[in-house]
């Protein structure tokens, strides 16, 4: 154990400041290989994608940060056509610290506490069993995938807090 469970995590808006972090983040080697898309991402796409995420009023993208002062992961919620799916990005630093169930809780708490969305789903490459695990452990469950390439793992606003 890392020492990390007893430390408070915190959630907070990204912003573009936090452009170099963040492109530094899905631009390693293992968050490549976990996404649906493994090409390495370029600079200049990477900031106008969030500058679109940051405006889109369909996207709450978080930050969360260990003792409120260092960042370990991201957690962005995109609705679109009555769904509302969740990305997570833990930072390579950060890894195996057993953060991504907390950080995932967190953010799931934020965005349930700040909005009326009932619920989120979760699409996972079907051998990325640590990202299985820590959803499992955030309160998600199984479901039916609507994606041959993925599994699905959904956690409705009633369900219990990881």
């Amino acid at each position: 154990m890392s020492g990390d469970e007893g430390q408070p995590l915190s959630v907070r808006r990204a912003t573009e400041s936090d452009a170099p972090r963040l492109f530094e983040w899905a631009n390693d080697a293992e968050t490549r290989a976990q996404s649906f898309s493994s090409a390495p991402i370029l600079w200049d796409g990477h900031v106008a994608w969030l500058t679109r995420k940051l405006g889109d009023r369909s996207c709450h993208f978080y930050v969360v940060e260990v003792g409120g002062a260092e960042p370990v992961a991201t957690v962005r919620f995109d609705t679109q056509g009555g769904h509302t799916d969740v990305s997570v990005t833990v930072a390579p630093a950060a890894r195996g610290r057993r953060l991504a169930a907390r950080a995932i809780s967190a953010a799931v708490h934020a965005i349930f506490e700040s909005t009326d969305i009932q619920g989120v789903r979760a699409f996972i490459k079907p051998d990325n069993t640590a990202s299985v695990r820590a959803f499992e452990r955030a309160g998600f469950v199984s479901s039916e995938s609507p994606r041959a390439d993925a599994r699905c793992f959904v956690r409705a606003r009633s369900a219990p807090r990881g």
